[in-house]
């Protein structure tokens, strides 16, 4: 709901950066915070940015193609199932090397790198 009401006021692709920005920083606090409880909050605020990204890529995408209907809904959908089975691989992965709080924190590489496709797209107008 607050991504419906900023989106009257702002623009898909600032509000999603900041949701990207928010989400990174978040992730990064829950993950390294000294403070059981501090982290903990961050973890559960995290939430907040990232349910923005979801209604606000769909959005984007349906400007940016009209005509894509169901087709270009299936592609976003598997895609983004192709990313829930790939992360925690990759999590574990980066855990196994790492630790844990590193192997978390790799998570971080999935909303920076969405936030300079949006510098992209916002630069050259897409």
């Amino acid at each position: 709901m607050t991504a419906a009401v900023a989106g009257h006021r702002v623009s898909a692709i600032p509000l999603m950066l900041v949701g990207c920005t928010a989400c990174a920083a978040l992730i990064l606090a829950g993950c390294f915070l000294p403070y059981d409880a501090a982290a903990f909050v961050a973890c559960i605020a995290v939430g907040l940015p990232v349910s923005w990204l979801w209604p606000t890529t769909l959005g984007l995408t349906a400007d940016r193609f009209p005509h894509g209907g169901a087709s270009m809904f299936g592609l976003m959908a598997a895609s983004g199932n192709t990313g829930c089975f790939l992360m925690p691989w990759g999590i574990g992965l980066a855990a196994q090397h790492f630790g844990m709080n590193y192997g978390l924190a790799s998570v971080v590489l999935c909303p920076l790198i969405t936030c300079a496709l949006l510098v992209w797209m916002w630069r050259a107008r897409v």
